[in-house]
């Protein structure tokens, strides 16, 4: 792995300490709390015992070092191209992220080597200009908590237009598109970003307006059939949640995911691309939605 989650956190605690100790202002009590600040709550256990007893031979009895400067972690050059290669990407160019230092690397990889075959062909225009503009507008209005003044095409073809409050946005690996979820008349709407043919900033937002509470949790219980590999592709397509696995039997095993209720559309239709190894089980509300589009789907197919 280029970057690896797990030893880089080491890393960045031992190089605080370090910093500390160069500084002359180390404590017995800050090894213990940067161990646990900066890496894993029993991460203490390992860091501190290896510096005082000189595994690691970075810290005197005196808790000095003999380092004269603070320790950097420079990147790599394998890490630099694959920074390039990840920021040339047209989706994450949408965050203007700063490339200083990256403007005589290679990239790593060609974008255009990765093939998705689970994927919908009818992504959003990523490098479309006038989408880009509206996208950064939004984007602006969602960091600044200011109203949005959008025109937007429904899903029955109707221009809506309106003001809303932007409260998220989100990405869908499925659809290859981007959704913004706005407060509008007191209520959550999902819009897609492809859709909106207009998009301006007005006011700030009144305090009264803004949520106080983050969108709340809710679990869904499903049921994988582990047949060609479900299990295995289920876990990796879910890795970023919170989750529960229980195997019922020699084919069959229970897991309870915990996500956000915002989240829900998403996460319904990465089910339904597992088609008949997963059976969900709750909430209702995620049953209902696979019911309506498999419906609209047969029907589709039928005309």
């Amino acid at each position: 792995m280029i970057f690896s989650e797990i030893y880089s956190l080491y890393y960045k605690a031992v190089s605080r300490i370090l910093a500390l100790s160069v500084e002359g202002k180390l404590t017995e009590k800050d090894l213990y709390a940067i161990s646990r600040e900066n890496a894993f709550p029993e991460s203490a256990m390992t860091i501190v015992p290896a510096l005082r007893n000189k595994e690691w031979p970075l810290l005197t009895d005196d808790l000095h070092t003999p380092l004269e400067r603070a320790p950097r972690l420079p990147l790599s050059t394998l890490e630099k191209r694959w920074l390039k290669a990840v920021l040339s990407d047209p989706r994450v160019s949408l965050f203007a992220p700063e490339m200083k230092g990256l403007e005589e690397t290679e990239p790593l990889f060609d974008l255009q080597d990765i093939v998705c075959f689970d994927r919908y062909r009818d992504g959003d225009p990523f490098t479309n200009e006038r989408y880009r503009a509206r996208f950064r507008t939004i984007w602006k209005a969602l960091k600044e908590k200011k109203l949005l003044h959008l025109e937007f095409i429904s899903g029955k073809g109707n221009t809506v237009s309106g003001t809303c409050l932007p409260l998220k946005l989100e990405y869908s690996d499925t659809d290859d598109k981007f959704r913004l979820l706005a407060l509008k008349e007191g209520e959550i709407r999902t819009i897609n970003l492809g859709r909106i043919t207009r998009a301006e900033i007005g006011n700030p937002a009144p305090d009264s307006a803004i949520p106080d509470e983050p969108s709340p949790k809710r679990n869904t219980v499903f049921i994988i059939t582990d047949e060609r590999n479900a299990l295995q592709r289920v876990l990796m397509q879910f890795s970023h949640y919170k989750k529960e696995a229980e195997k019922l039997d020699e084919k069959h095993v229970k897991v309870t995911l915990t996500y956000d209720q915002d989240e829900e559309i998403d996460l319904t239709i990465q089910l339904l691309s597992f088609g008949r190894f997963i059976e969900v089980l709750s909430p209702d509300s995620i049953r209902k939605n696979i019911r309506e589009r498999i419906e609209k789907q047969i029907q589709f197919f039928n005309n």
